[in-house]
């Protein structure tokens, strides 16, 4: 499956630990012109990691998170947060204020 990322660099407002902000444009098959979002390259003490949306709820007190992303098979996840650090350390120095775009 051909993916396509768009990268940009996050509004000086967000925290420092967010690097750049990914969408990933599908282009080809079932979901050919479909854009998923919502996708972050942070840092923490340990190195890059991706953040994948979710939408978090409090019911009762309990925090719960809902993952929009389940992988059926846990490499697929795993593999693309490697595609997108691989992409994101590649255009390292285009991302500052630009709009990457990569095929």
């Amino acid at each position: 499956m051909n993916l396509k990322f768009k990268m940009l660099k996050p509004k000086p407002e967000f925290p420092t630990k967010k690097l750049a902000e990914v969408s990933v444009e599908f282009t080809e098959g079932l979901l050919k012109g479909i854009q998923l979002i919502g996708i972050t390259i942070n840092e923490n003490k340990d190195g890059l990691f991706v953040l994948f949306p979710s939408y978090v709820s409090k019911k009762n007190g309990k925090r719960n998170i809902f993952h929009f992303l389940r992988p059926v098979d846990k490499n697929a996840l795993v593999t693309l947060e490697s595609q997108i650090l691989d992409e994101y350390e590649n255009q390292l120095d285009g991302i500052p204020g630009e709009l990457i775009e990569q095929n």
